[in-house]
């Protein structure tokens, strides 16, 4: 029960400093993620993909070998491996490659990709 409440806690707090975040002084700074926003399900897959293979036995399999600092240091380094490359995917598309494919098998055909010039 501690650990429940405990992630209650932390989930409430997100959302508060969410919330208090999206006061005009803090909007600039919060548009670091705007990118990452945009292609939310590519970069929850990516994540899960780089986790896995950075933590399981079919890729690293570095699970338990250090503590919960060391692997969010990971994650953070991850997250901003990701930022970066959706800033570089969204100079080029308009679609998260993931977003792309989800919104051409909505509506049954391909969607464009690039974006227009």
């Amino acid at each position: 029960m501690p650990y429940d409440l405990l992630n209650a806690a932390m989930a409430t707090i997100y959302v508060s400093l969410t919330v208090i975040s999206s006061k005009r002084k803090m909007e600039n700074r919060l548009l670091v993620f705007l990118e990452a926003g945009r292609m939310g399900l590519t970069t929850y897959v990516m994540q899960t993909v780089f986790g896995t293979l950075i933590f399981f036995s079919y890729g690293l399999g570095l699970l338990g070998e250090f503590g919960a600092g060391v692997a969010v240091g990971i994650a953070l380094v991850v997250f901003v491996l990701q930022i970066a490359f959706s800033k570089w995917w969204f100079a080029r598309y308009q679609y998260g490659p993931l977003e792309w494919l989800w919104r051409s098998l909505t509506v049954m055909r391909w969607q464009k990709m690039g974006r227009e010039r």
